[in-house]
């Protein structure tokens, strides 16, 4: 009932939550999105990643700097961004969703 209301109000729905990349580095990092990229089902799927640089700024206000900062490396790498066009996947941001809920 909850999904009926979700597309009456033209919200969209998650289909699927990726799984948390794993790894210590930015290559282990960027191996463990490629599995998932190619594991991907047909539908809306979100990642929750929390990108960065470290820089002073990022390091005053989290511990997490350098992981941020792995994952900005991670989904500008050249394999990951091929890997995305391979596989066809269409990636949009929080605010292209915003607008796709407002038409």
């Amino acid at each position: 009932m909850l999904i009926k209301e979700l597309e009456s109000a033209r919200l969209p729905v998650v289909d699927y939550l990726a799984p948390s990349v794993d790894g210590r580095t930015c290559e282990e990092l960027r191996d463990s999105c490629i599995r998932i990229l190619r594991n991907l089902k047909p539908g809306f799927t979100q990642f929750i990643i929390h990108c960065g640089i470290a820089n002073e700024e990022l390091r005053g206000i989290t511990a997490s700097a350098a992981h941020r900062d792995y994952e900005h490396r991670m989904f500008m790498d050249p394999k990951v961004i091929a890997q995305v066009e391979k596989l066809g996947i269409e990636l949009i941001t929080c605010k292209q969703l915003r607008e796709l809920q407002q038409q």
